[in-house]
């Protein structure tokens, strides 16, 4: 019987010492979070990996452009910064158009996060002027139909790397998938969608669709 009780006295003992430790992982997650700067929450909350990404690079070339290493000296800069920097980008460093509003658009969406939480008062980016982009015509040169047909037959198609090479091609030049869009394809993601063949895709920002495909 003694052995007994001593046993359940240490398997209680056991459960109180984890509990104690959750309740403490607990607390100090917490506590961490709250250490957190609002900025890494505003990168945290983007869906995308790449998107995360790119908006810390755009993010660190501005701190990078004015000499700036906290979030609380980032925090006090106004419009004549952004100002200087968009010109700077634009005449200084040759930066194309969408290159330069895809920055401001970064810095943009991070101060509007930090006047939502009432980090700062006002959106140093929202009356900066940006370059015109035309969306109706894109940058990037078409093939001609005799260029698509030597690219398609480029790859061997008595090797399966061939096949693969010929397949992932043929999907770039019918739908104009994004590399990361085709890179992240598997095999169960083509399907039939109302009798056509159609491929199911992560787009960016996360958004979900279905495009046909030439048979």
């Amino acid at each position: 019987m003694s052995r007994q009780r001593e046993k359940r006295a240490k398997e209680k003992n056991t459960r109180t010492v984890v509990v104690s430790r959750r309740v403490a992982v607990q607390r100090v997650s917490v506590d961490a979070l709250a250490l957190i700067p609002e900025e890494e929450v505003w990168l945290a909350s983007r869906k995308s990996a790449r998107t995360r990404r790119a908006y810390r690079n755009d993010v660190a070339h501005f701190m990078k452009t004015f000499g700036i290493r906290s979030p609380e000296a980032l925090r006090k800069i106004d419009h004549r910064a952004v100002m200087a920097w968009e010109r700077l980008m634009r005449e200084d460093q040759g930066s194309q158009p969408t290159t330069v509003r895809r920055r401001l658009a970064a810095l943009s969406s991070l101060f509007a996060h930090l006047v939502k939480f009432d980090v700062v008062e006002m959106n140093p980016v929202r009356d900066v002027e940006r370059p015109v982009v035309n969306r109706r015509e894109g940058m990037t040169l078409a093939f001609s139909q005799k260029q698509a047909r030597a690219v398609l037959d480029a790859p061997r198609e008595d090797k399966v790397i061939g096949l693969r090479d010929r397949a992932i091609l043929s999907i770039g030049l019918q739908v104009g998938f994004r590399r990361s869009e085709i890179a992240s394809l598997k095999v169960g993601d083509f399907h039939v969608n109302r009798g056509y063949d159609a491929l199911r895709v992560v787009r960016k920002g996360g958004k979900k669709g279905s495009l046909a495909i030439h048979p």
